[in-house]
């Protein structure tokens, strides 16, 4: 699961994925700026 692609949400494991918390953080602020 570390190694999931940015595709997957990061709140599934936002433990495991801190870096994926913040690049999905990118991408909602560029749906919803």
């Amino acid at each position: 699961m570390t190694m999931a692609p940015a595709s997957v949400p990061s709140l599934a494991t936002p433990k495991m994925l801190p870096t994926n918390t913040t690049v999905n953080g990118a991408v909602i602020k560029l749906v919803n700026p």
